[in-house]
């Protein structure tokens, strides 16, 4: 199980350079900020939003935030030419991290991220389901993944409609969401990652995120 969870946590971070990859970039780079940490509450000014985790949380660095991207390109791509471009797409876009962050067990996960839209042809004009559309085709096509859509609809959370998906991942062992609002020229990406027993503190976590100011 933790293998497969591990994996799945791979599977999301790639996710957002599946979307790129596909698309020509060209030289737009709108401003924003990203957030920062006081003990486990998380507060992003520029998104307007406020998190709250367990106090046992652990916080993953950007090295190791780095290494799960290396780790992770042999599950999405079948040669090294095509790994070394998701990488590169990535670095040239400048992915921003917020966080990573998971409980002491490993058996759940928190990510935010951000993608920068104007820096694909027709990003801009994407919304927040059809970005999901895009990113999560290559992974459902990916029968060794067993990948299957559970849900889909809209959720407020600190007062933004949300556009997510709900999957089920190598059969059922991890559950996964995916919540996408556009804002400026960023798409923001929520995710969460959890075994099926987790699903309560998981959803507690997301009711309890807020509006920063």
């Amino acid at each position: 199980m933790t293998k497969n969870f591990k994996k799945s946590i791979v599977v999301l971070i790639m996710l957002s350079m599946l979307f790129f990859v596909a698309c020509d970039s060209k030289s737009t780079t709108p401003t924003f900020e990203t957030g920062s940490f006081d003990g486990m509450v998380f507060t992003n000014e520029w998104a307007n939003m406020k998190f709250t985790f367990p106090e046992d949380s652990v916080v993953a660095s950007q090295d190791e935030i780095n290494e799960i991207m290396k780790q992770g390109n042999s599950m999405l791509y079948s040669d090294d030419e095509k790994m070394e471009e998701a990488l590169s797409k990535a670095a040239d876009l400048k992915l921003a991290y917020d966080f990573l962050i998971s409980s002491p067990d490993n058996t759940t996960n928190y990510q935010l991220f951000y993608e920068n839209l104007a820096l694909s042809v027709g990003g801009t004009k994407y919304t927040e389901k059809e970005y999901l559309d895009v990113a999560l085709e290559p992974v459902l096509a990916n029968k060794e993944l067993g990948y299957e859509i559970l849900d889909e609809g809209t959720k407020v959370i600190a007062d933004k409609e949300f556009y997510y998906y709900t999957l089920s991942g190598y059969g059922g062992v991890v559950i996964q969401n995916m919540y996408c609002f556009k804002l400026d020229n960023r798409m923001i990406v929520f995710t969460t990652t959890y075994t099926p027993e987790n699903e309560k503190s998981v959803s507690e976590v997301i009711d309890n995120i807020t509006v920063a100011k």
